[in-house]
């Protein structure tokens, strides 16, 4: 974590975000989120090499959606076990003693009113999982635990949860985590019924099908340097 001169609070569950004195650390930490920008720089590829994520995302993923919540700004980076601060543990964590807010539950008819839902989404969309299943889970409980929005909101939790453990390089925690969710989006999709796949947005037939992609074992590629077992995840999420 980089030396910081101040902090501010943002919307995110009380979230302090720290503000550093070097800019450029702040788009080093944000590549523990992202992949590595193809601008042939030298310093980039060796941040990359340094880093040593185990994931990494196809060109086509590159490019995020559009956010949904702009004016909410992104941590200064994603968790990731072992190689940044715990963000609620630390005291370097960028959500250090930090007061969680408890949202109100979501009106599915509304969803498009849901900041935090949405920003859920956002963070998702830009490899920010452990911080996206933190968002959605305050939704969970808000919605009691229980109810068709609250097993949809699991299966998003744990969708999180695919792709925080891909990010550890865990394949095994991937692929389960990606068979918890598929069991969760199926159930969404069953009261839903054959003439409804949309629930808050997304297409939840089509997350069935794309989380049990990801548990199968041929979630794995190699990367254009030649490495081998590199876990892809490269999912994107888009309501509409």
């Amino acid at each position: 974590m980089p030396p910081v001169h101040s902090s501010r609070w943002h919307g995110f569950l009380g979230i302090k975000v720290a503000q550093p004195r070097n800019g450029p650390l702040v788009r080093q930490l944000r590549y523990l989120s992202e992949a590595p920008p193809d601008t042939g720089s030298q310093q980039t590829v060796s941040l990359w090499e340094t880093i040593d994520l185990k994931t990494t995302m196809s060109k086509h993923s590159t490019s995020q959606p559009p956010r949904l919540v702009p004016d909410r700004p992104f941590p200064p980076y994603a968790y990731v076990p072992g190689r940044t601060p715990h963000p609620t543990r630390d005291a370097d964590g960028h959500s250090y003693e930090a007061k969680p807010e408890m949202p109100e539950p979501p009106d599915p008819e509304d969803w498009h009113a849901c900041r935090d839902y949405l920003y859920g989404i956002d963070l998702f969309n830009h490899g920010f999982y452990w911080e996206a299943h933190e968002a959605w889970e305050g939704l969970w409980v808000a919605c009691g635990r229980r109810g068709l929005t609250a097993t949809y909101l699991q299966a998003l939790i744990n969708l999180a949860a695919t792709g925080f453990k891909a990010r550890c390089g865990s394949a095994r925690g991937m692929r389960a985590n990606a068979k918890t969710a598929v069991k969760l989006f199926e159930s969404v999709a069953s009261h839903l019924g054959s003439e409804n796949s949309r629930y808050m947005g997304l297409d939840v037939r089509a997350l069935v099908d794309s989380a049990g992609t990801i548990s199968e074992p041929q979630q794995i590629t190699r990367t254009g340097a030649g490495d081998d077992n590199v876990l892809t995840f490269d999912l994107m999420l888009r309501p509409e």
